[in-house]
């Protein structure tokens, strides 16, 4: 199933204690200390469960998990 800004915004906002009024599609999550090793876990098994898509160790980078708009262009490119 295609992931959308608003579900993981919502996901973000909810589960990772993201304050929603603050969150910027380009905001870094991961390299400005917002999330931190263990908010990774959480964000991958939400992701896996909801696209579907298996996430490799190796693609667990912040060039595909610092912002909104990359963890969306990652799981879109992924789920191709």
């Amino acid at each position: 199933m295609p992931l959308n800004r608003e579900d993981l915004a919502t996901f973000l906002s909810q589960q990772l204690d993201i304050d929603a009024a603050n969150l910027d599609d380009d905001l870094p999550l991961f390299s400005s200390g917002l999330l931190d090793s263990t908010s990774m876990v959480t964000l991958v098994m939400f992701l896996e469960e909801r696209t579907g898509i298996m996430i490799d160790g190796a693609d667990l980078t912040l060039d595909n998990f610092d912002t909104i708009t990359r963890i969306l262009s990652f799981c879109s490119t992924s789920s191709a």
